[in-house]
């Protein structure tokens, strides 16, 4: 049987492949046959990341944050991971953020 080793199949290509395939024995039968492949989606697939969020403050010692959901092949995204920090450096902190929504503050 001869088959390309290092064939991609790509879901996001296309979900659906052609091959042939042959088999040969050591007293020269042959035989061929045509075969679709169908390719599924990965559910493990990372979703893109967001782009840069929109900061607008809201009280004194509040800020708005809203972002876009990223185009995603895999799974629907169910939840967000929010962190902030105080000033331009240290550790940064998560912000409780529950869901797919695409704002809190």
């Amino acid at each position: 049987m001869k088959a390309a080793a290092d064939a991609v199949y790509d879901f996001e290509t296309k979900d659906r492949y052609s091959v042939t395939v042959e088999a040969e024995d050591e007293q020269g039968g042959r035989a061929t046959i045509n075969v679709t492949v169908t390719v599924i989606d990965d559910d493990n697939e990372t979703p893109e990341t967001p782009d840069k969020p929109t900061v607008t403050a809201s009280t004194s010692n509040s800020l708005s944050i809203r972002w876009t959901a990223p185009d995603n092949a895999g799974p629907a995204v169910n939840d967000y991971d929010v962190q902030y920090r105080v000033g331009a450096s240290g550790a940064f902190t998560a912000w409780t953020h529950n869901g797919p929504g695409t704002s809190t503050t």
